[in-house]
């Protein structure tokens, strides 16, 4: 647990970075994303400012918007990687927290620094967007807002998941949205209860880029924009296979025939298109899972999906300590299994008390005491691994 006097320790050198950072992004962003000519002043400080995820650009935006320094809450995969991560650490000493874990701490960190005056920025999703809409916030987000220090600002950010899809393989041209919802002095805050509270970061934060192209009808250009989308939609409307889809140039398509093409607007398109955007078929697909629970759960030895060539380490210390490599992972209804050469090892579904990723290539779980990650050398579809475990075990999804 860090103390006052290390979130203290180089505060002068972080707000000289960010200032530099903003300065250096402002034409860039403007030109990329046509963002970042109106400033937003908050009239008080310190502020939290929450917003919702849909890219890797988020940060800087909000920096961007807002000309205030902000200490912003990030994963400790980036606080901890080498070589950047002492370098992240020094420049702009950003609040950790760790996916799949207790957030206790995170939630301290954020306390303490509002408490020194310390203007502090998260995204309370926790992570980027799969499907384009606005996903699970936390209930203890309210009561983090009720119990800390200074005001509330929220931010609604979109544009940027169509510029940027999460699951995509290559990024795509075209325009970004960064709007100030509300800001909420800390009177308003003390005289609202904290589901109160919960409601208006829900309703603020929330987007549907696919609605709001409907009516925008915005062109986000690339050479192959269906590239990556079985890291998001993993299961075909047509035969119900599970990790059978595959996406190649504009085309995504199953090895049962079924075949859509998705356009330069984000549509799919084509007469067998049973949904015309990657939300609907998410929605979809979870129902799918949580309809075929029972069904699955009475063959517990079928295996629902499968990866290769994951390593699965013991993480949590200054260093993760290898448990297998090279192994083979399979989810079944109740359980999830690795088997490599050297040996297995079994996590049943109830057992595991958190899950997340990071990016497509560590899968980040919680069980009992002790913190695992499942990773690779390469890409692999994590999502889907971490959104079917939601829906086998009733968890709400992101």
């Amino acid at each position: 647990m860090y103390d006052d006097s290390y979130w203290k320790r180089g505060l002068g050198r972080n707000r000289r970075v960010m200032a530099f950072v903003r300065f250096l992004m402002k034409g860039y962003l403007r030109r990329r994303f046509g963002i970042g000519r109106n400033e937003y002043i908050p009239h008080e400080e310190p502020f939290l400012l929450l917003g919702n995820h849909v890219s890797d650009w988020d940060p800087f935006i909000e920096a961007l918007i807002i000309p205030r320094y902000m200490r912003f809450v990030a994963t400790e995969h980036l606080i901890k990687s080498r070589p950047l991560g002492p370098i992240i650490r020094f420049l702009i000493n950003p609040i950790p927290r760790r996916k799949a874990a207790s957030a206790d701490d995170t939630v301290e960190y954020i306390r303490r620094n509002l408490g020194l005056g310390i203007n502090v920025a998260m995204f309370p999703e926790g992570v980027r967007t799969l499907n384009g809409r606005t996903g699970y916030v936390s209930p203890r987000t309210g009561e983090l807002v009720k119990s800390a220090s200074g005001s509330l600002i929220t931010c609604r950010l979109s544009g940027g998941y169509l510029c940027d899809p999460v699951w995509a393989s290559e990024k795509r041209k075209g325009e970004a949205r960064c709007e100030i919802v509300a800001e909420y002095s800390r009177e308003q805050l003390d005289k609202m209860t904290v589901d109160e509270i919960n409601e208006v970061i829900k309703r603020d934060l929330f987007v549907d880029v696919f609605e709001d192209q409907r009516g925008l009808h915005c062109r986000y250009s690339c050479d192959s924009p269906a590239a990556g989308l079985e890291n998001a939609l993993y299961i075909c409307p047509e035969c119900g296979g599970i990790g059978t889809m595959r996406g190649t140039g504009n085309t995504f398509s199953c090895r049962c025939g079924y075949s859509v093409r998705i356009n330069d607007y984000g549509f799919f398109e084509g007469e067998p298109a049973v949904f015309d955007n990657i939300a609907d078929w998410d929605v979809w697909q979870r129902d799918y899972v949580a309809s075929h629970r029972s069904e699955w759960l009475g063959s517990p030895g079928h295996v629902l999906c499968s990866q290769n060539g994951i390593t699965l380490s013991e993480a949590g210390g200054k260093k993760a300590n290898v448990l297998l490599s090279g192994a083979d992972m399979k989810l079944y209804p109740d359980r999830i299994v690795f088997e490599s050469a050297s040996g297995s090892k079994c996590f049943e579904l109830y057992a595991i008390t958190r899950m997340s990723n990071h990016r497509s290539i560590s899968l980040l779980f919680s069980a009992g005491e002790k913190y695992y990650e499942a990773s690779s050398d390469s890409e692999w579809p994590v999502y889907r691994y971490v959104e079917m475990y939601r829906l086998l075990t009733g968890k709400p999804c992101k």
